[in-house]
C-alpha cells in the first residue's frame, strides 16, 4: 500500500484563507483536485463539470498555514 506524503501534494492559497491542492491518485493514477471556500471553509472536488461541494462549510474548516494544511492532508489520505 502507498503511502502518501507531503511530496505527493501540490497547495496553493485560494482566496484569502482557503487552500486549493491535488494529488495523483495512485489507484487509478488520475490527479485529484480539491479545495476550500475562499474563506477556508467546506471542501470542494473538481470534476469534468466544475466544481461540486463534497463537505459544507459547517463540516471542513481548513487550517491556517500550509504546513498544517499538507500534514493534515497526508493524515487523511493514509487514513484507509
Amino acid at each position: 500500500m502507498h503511502k502518501y506524503t507531503a511530496e505527493d501534494i501540490q497547495i496553493e492559497r485560494y482566496g484569502e484563507y482557503g487552500w486549493e491542492w491535488s494529488y495523483i491518485d495512485v489507484e487509478d493514477g488520475n490527479r485529484v483536485t480539491k479545495r476550500t471556500n475562499a474563506n477556508g471553509e467546506g471542501l470542494f472536488l473538481l470534476m469534468r463539470d466544475g466544481w461540486h461541494q463534497i463537505w459544507g462549510t459547517m463540516q471542513y474548516t481548513a487550517s491556517k498555514t500550509a504546513e498544517e494544511m499538507v500534514a493534515r492532508l497526508v493524515r487523511a489520505m493514509n487514513r484507509y
